[in-house]
């Protein structure tokens, strides 16, 4: 457990540890919508979609693109598992854009469950990663 008041967030990957921080809260988006986690918060597990993940630590706050997978809430632990994670500072804005249009494409012609089910998925990842640029890099 870390110091009184801040509790240990990690941010995994299949490829790498990406975030492991002492921090005083992180708000998380979850499946059902955004969820807020300070230190003592109950246990539970969810899922995460894509989105913007944002924690902070006193006056500084942070934000990561991440893509879908699990979330684990512990009372002094939040340990996010998720395919893919970003740091708004490391986010490729043309990168991103291109993924959007070419994600658009694919939902605009293609007619198959699975491949729009995929491309969806794509999109989203997509606007996670432009938002947190956004808010990064302002405009």
């Amino acid at each position: 457990m870390g110091e009184e008041g801040t509790i240990r967030l990690k941010i995994l990957t299949p490829d790498a540890n990406c975030l492991e921080e002492e921090v005083s809260g992180v708000m998380v988006p979850g499946e059902e919508g955004y969820f807020g986690v300070l230190p003592g918060h109950i246990p539970l597990f969810s899922r995460v979609k894509p989105g913007r993940l944002t924690y902070w630590m006193g006056k500084s706050i942070r934000h990561f693109a991440v893509g879908g997978g699990y979330a684990e809430v512990l009372p002094n632990a939040v340990t996010i598992f998720v395919d893919v994670a970003e740091p708004g500072e490391r986010i490729d804005r043309k990168r991103a854009e291109l993924e959007l249009h070419r994600a658009e494409e694919i939902l605009l012609r293609e007619k198959d469950e699975e491949k729009r089910r995929r491309a969806e998925y794509s999109r989203a990842k997509a606007l996670a990663r432009l938002e947190v640029a956004k808010l990064v890099k302002g405009g």
